[in-house]
């Protein structure tokens, strides 16, 4: 046992290694796509703000992520109090899925190995860090954070890439941050399975599923100056019968900024075929929609 753990000890230091030294490079054709959620912003003198770094198109197209490494750097006092958190659930075959300010470095560290295989593609978010804001703070004002993202992959070449990128803190007193206003509008929700036309050749039924009409959906409208982080959320009644929300055609698996004067609508999109059949107006399911995100 003891063997064991000074080699992953020393495997791991290698890692680190090895993607420290990634190339200042990266290939357009491969390219992950990222983004840095800011909330709120700007923020109140006093509180917090949370960060929250995610992959936005690590698919089938991409080559597989067999680890990464994330840094922020500190500027003045602002990530020494703050809390962080690996987003990353996919844990099989993990040698390391930490993350730590580390004041040696005066930075967030979010280091990400496998021993085998590669991250799960359905893997999106991968960091939030909550950094409390100076309560001794007067005026509005903002920091900007220096951001790394390193990724090595398992392509067969140009498996290490580097991103660089800024995250900029605003904030403000509490008297003079915009205001938040939102309007809710609801469809009916009225949802009607129909079997289909049988298929005497096939021996079975086609073209039947859900139908709503136009009536399944929701929108949110910001009809405030702050941006609002929105979440949509439906519960079965059914193990029969699943739900999902799409815009616009595109799924939504995660939380929704709606911007100040702006409006976002979903539908909910039922999946599976009743076990039995149903009177009208049963419930099958319900939606949420939760505002600030939590």
């Amino acid at each position: 046992m003891k063997t064991y753990i000074k080699k992953a000890a020393a495997l791991l230091v290698i890692l680190a290694a090895v993607l420290t030294a990634m190339p200042q490079t990266v290939r357009a054709g491969d390219e992950y796509g990222f983004e840095i959620l800011v909330e709120p912003s700007p923020a109140p003198i006093g509180g917090e703000v949370t960060l929250t770094v995610r992959l936005t198109d690590y698919d089938e197209t991409k080559a597989g992520i067999r680890g990464f490494q994330i840094d922020i750097y500190n500027v003045g006092n602002t990530l020494q109090n703050s809390q962080c958190t690996t987003l990353v659930t996919d844990n099989d075959s993990v040698l390391s899925n930490y993350t730590s300010y580390q004041p040696g470095r005066d930075l967030v560290r979010h280091l990400y190995m496998k021993w085998t295989g590669t991250m799960d593609r359905s893997q999106k978010d991968l960091l939030q860090v909550v950094v409390p804001i100076d309560e001794t703070l007067t005026e509005a004002g903002s920091v900007t954070l220096p951001f790394r993202l390193l990724i090595q992959t398992d392509a067969k070449e140009d498996n290490q890439l580097t991103y660089y990128s800024d995250i900029v803190i605003s904030y403000a007193p509490e008297e003079e941050l915009p205001e938040s206003s939102v309007e809710i509008t609801w469809g009916n929700m009225d949802y009607v399975y129909t079997d289909g036309i049988w298929n005497p050749a096939e021996h079975r039924y086609e073209g039947g599923g859900w139908t709503d009409n136009g009536s399944g959906c929701v929108t949110v409208k910001n009809t405030g100056d702050a941006a609002v982080e929105t979440s949509f959320t439906y519960t079965t009644e059914r193990a029969d019968i699943s739900g999902s929300f799409t815009a616009a055609d595109d799924p939504v698996t995660g939380p929704v900024t709606v911007a100040g004067g702006e409006e976002q609508t979903v539908h909910l999109i039922l999946d599976g075929a009743p076990s039995e059949s149903l009177e009208e107006q049963t419930v099958i399911g319900n939606v949420s929609v939760t505002l600030g995100g939590s």
